[in-house]
Formats: C-alpha cells, structure tokens, sequence
C-alpha cells in the first residue's frame, strides 16, 4: 500500500519475493500522480501485476465513487472486464454457430461494477487537473516540514518524497509521551480551534473480528504499534492556504513538553 501517498518499492519487492509465480497487487487508493523513485508513475506495473486506484469522494480526483485497476497483462485485463460486467461472456462464434443472436454465458461470479457515463465524465474533467492538484499539496507539504523542522517532539515523512508523493494525506508521529497531554485531548483542543485532525489507520489486528481475539499481535508487530500510538493526520486538501496550514503549525508549537521532572 503507498500510504498517504508514498510510493512503496515495487521493485525491490519483486527482487525480495524470488517467486515468478508470486502476484503482486498495489494499493494505490492513495497514490494517484505520485511517482517512483525512478520518476515513473504509480500505476505503470512495470514491476507489479495490478495496481488498484480509488475515485472516492475524498480522494486525489473523484468520479463520486469507484475506482480503476491498471495492468499490462492481457490475460489479467480479460478477467478484469469480466469481473465489471456481471461474469458474462458473449462468443461471437458460439452465437453463430446457435443462431441466436441474444445468447450468452456467464464464468464467472461477479457482479455489476461498471462506471456510469456521467462518473467517466466527471472523472475524465478532474484528472485534467490532476497535475495541479498534486502541485498544490506538495507545496503545502514543504510548509509543514518548514514550520516544523525544528520541532523535537513531530516527525515528518522522509523528505526524499516531497516532490514524488501526492499526498493524499499529512501524516505526522508525534511523540506524546514528551506532552503534557493524549493524543484525543489533543484533538480535541484543535477541533475546538477549527482544525480537524485524523487517526489512520488503526491496525486491521485490532478491528479485524478474524483476528482481534486470535493471539497477542501487538508483541508481532511492534513497529505498527509504535507508529499508530503516535499518528495523527492534518488537515491537507487543494483549497487549503499557505496562511492556513503556518497558522495549525503555530498551534502545534505551542504544545506543552513534559519537563525532566514529569519523566
């Protein structure tokens, strides 16, 4: 998954796998116009099978729901479009060797997910403006960091990605064992000053009812649950001013640190 935006290494993935037989799907329901290290787009599958893009309301441009999946395989397409339309197959040589004109047949278990005219409309308008709107986040991105750069208690994404990532979101770790506050105390204070704050994501480990009451997860996967303790999302859309987003910095630097003493 290219979380928030950032582009995962598919390639080194690909290397690491060592199986020819292994599929590799990206999530790029994040990543629309973000791009490789080597400066080729998320969606490419030069080193993936399919990637998977999402048109949601909220996301990089929107059809009002939906999405797309991109692959060069020929096979995978086939099935693909087989999946959108119900199953269903109609065999131009079978319907004339039955003389019946309206015959068809159905392989496969699927269901009806094709774009309506007006969602392919819609979406074919906004990614016109795909490129600005990418523009205008990474701008916006680089004023964070800025604002933030000396901040001891607030990381920031890897720096390598800003002019790479869209940036579907602004995630940043912050430290609340230095704070003389939680994380929901927090957000609350800022939602009282406007600014609306997100967690994302919490662990599937601890949602996912297959799994949550299975086994200890958070002993397996220490990492996740030092980056979900500290997450918090802020606020980054395309109408979002430079003003704006040095105003919810100021916020931020003015929280209280723990002295010595609280340790």
């Amino acid at each position: 998954m290219h979380y928030s935006g950032i582009p995962v290494d598919v390639e080194h993935l690909n290397r690491s796998l060592q199986n020819p037989d292994a599929i590799i799907i990206e999530d790029a329901a994040h990543a629309l116009g973000t791009k490789y290290l080597d400066n080729s787009p998320v969606g490419s599958c030069r080193h993936s099978d399919m990637t998977m893009f999402s048109f949601h309301p909220v996301k990089g441009i929107t059809t009002g729901e939906g999405g797309v999946i991109t692959t060069n395989s020929e096979d995978l397409y086939k099935r693909l479009l087989l999946y959108r339309n119900n199953g269903l197959v109609r065999d131009s040589e079978k319907i004339k060797e039955m003389k019946q004109p309206w015959y068809y047949e159905i392989d496969c278990y699927s269901g009806n997910f094709n774009f309506t005219d007006f969602q392919a409309a819609l979406g074919l308008s906004q990614l016109k403006k795909l490129d600005q709107f990418v523009l205008k986040r990474q701008e916006l991105m680089k004023v964070y960091r800025e604002c933030l750069k000396n901040c001891s208690y607030i990381s920031m994404p890897p720096e390598i990605y800003d002019n790479l990532s869209s940036w579907h979101l602004c995630p940043l770790k912050i430290d609340f064992s230095r704070l003389e506050f939680s994380r929901e105390e927090l957000m609350e204070n800022l939602r009282e000053k406007g600014i609306l704050t997100q967690v994302h994501y919490i662990p599937l480990y601890k949602v996912l009812y297959s799994l949550r009451n299975s086994k200890n997860w958070p002993e397996d996967f220490p990492e996740m649950e030092n980056f979900y303790s500290q997450e918090l999302s802020f606020p980054l859309f395309y109408t979002l001013t430079e003003k704006e987003v040095r105003g919810i910095c100021a916020e931020l630097l003015k929280l209280r640190v723990l002295t010595p003493s609280h340790n």
